[in-house]
């Protein structure tokens, strides 16, 4: 019930700030609780260590965990750190997670720990659904002192940063990444629709 989830909830806030790496293992049987608020509290608990064991356990828990919230909470917690055996899963999450957040940690994890492979999935999340998802791609992108290569791409870039002028600046050369855009994406319809018109 309720009221037990508080309690339970409240120890494991305890646990958390123990810094004690062999208390903290035991709370990572509560990542796969049957209680998603557990879930969740644990994954957030965790947060602050980068230590594998704690990376380990809650990847494993990402990959397997149906609850969104708890899926972000999980998804922030690897956030945080710089590992390289968290990229494959995200590279995956940035284009298919149906929750806004974890893609938009999947971004935040390919500026920590993302080479090449993380460039490409930052150039496709440049047309997510999720303003801030592509914002924060574009954002991540220009760290990564990355450039547009092709027209396609300068479309996808411009219009994730909403930079119409510079849009418009490419001509008719962007008429067909935008009829395209509009035609596949409903996200872009009204703003590509706009720029198609000028």
């Amino acid at each position: 019930n309720d009221a037990h989830s508080d309690v339970r909830k409240e120890v494991i806030r305890k646990v958390g700030t123990m810094n004690d790496l062999h208390l903290l293992s035991r709370l990572f049987p509560l990542l796969n609780d049957q209680n998603a608020e557990i879930r969740a509290e644990t994954a957030k608990v965790l947060q602050p260590y980068t230590q594998a064991q704690v990376i380990e356990a809650c990847l494993k828990q990402f990959q397997i965990e149906t609850d969104d919230f708890v899926r972000g909470e999980l998804a922030h917690t690897l956030s945080i750190v710089c590992d390289k055996r968290i990229l494959p899963p995200f590279l995956k999450a940035i284009e298919h997670d149906q929750h806004w957040y974890v893609r938009l940690m999947a971004v935040d994890i390919m500026e920590k720990v993302g080479d090449l492979s993380a460039k490409t999935a930052l150039i496709k999340a440049l047309l997510d659904p999720d303003c801030s998802v592509r914002t924060r791609a574009a954002k991540v992108l220009d760290l990564k002192q990355w450039m547009p290569a092709t027209v396609t791409e300068q479309v996808y870039y411009w219009l994730a940063k909403e930079e119409h002028r510079q849009l418009l600046s490419l001509g008719v050369s962007a008429m067909i990444p935008l009829t395209t855009i509009m035609n596949q994406n409903p996200v872009f319809q009204k703003q590509a629709r706009t720029l198609l018109e000028q």
